[in-house]
Order: C-alpha cells, then structure tokens, then sequence
C-alpha cells in the first residue's frame, strides 16, 4: 500500500495501528501549512463578508 500523498509530502505522519483508517497525526511542516492556508482563506471570507456589509462572526 502506497503513502497517502499528505504522508508523502510530509504534512501528516502515520502512528500505530492497522487497517483501513489508520490514525494519523499533523506534523510540525503540516501545521504551518495549514495555518497558512487557513489565514488565507480567512482574508477571502473576510472580503466577502465585507462586500455584502456583512459583520464576521
């Protein structure tokens, strides 16, 4: 069985278990990744929200 490609890329790292769902944890490199994909996403949202005279949650 191949690598998940998050595994791959160094974002995620297996921990012990079998089967299908095999439990997984963030790493440090995939924690800042995410982050910044979130914050990112925040900005748009936040535009968005601004555009429609929205207040953010």
């Amino acid at each position: 069985m191949s690598k998940p490609r998050l595994e791959t890329k160094g974002l995620i790292e297996a921990l012990n278990g079998e089967g299908r769902q095999r439990p997984v944890q963030i790493t440090d490199q995939g924690r800042t990744v995410l982050e910044r994909k979130l914050r990112a996403m925040a900005r748009v949202a936040d535009a968005g929200l601004r555009r429609l005279d929205v207040r953010p949650a």
